[in-house]
């Protein structure tokens, strides 16, 4: 299991202002990729739920068929 701390989240700097699910959405996938996952689940709850389903709908590779 691999923890992600969001931006503002635990000890990572607050993101800009004007970040939204699309920022979010694509610093997980970032993340993802640098730890070269190829397929992971991801689990959330109230927005990190919405996260992950934003986030593996928005990139392929993390996607589950």
């Amino acid at each position: 299991m691999i923890a992600w701390d969001a931006p503002g989240a635990g000890r990572s700097s607050d993101p800009p202002e004007s970040f939204g699910m699309t920022g979010y959405a694509d610093c997980l996938a970032g993340f993802v990729e640098r730890l070269g996952l190829e397929r992971p689940d991801a689990a959330g709850l109230s927005y990190g739920g919405a996260l992950a389903l934003a986030s593996s709908a928005a990139t392929p590779p993390c996607r589950r068929p």
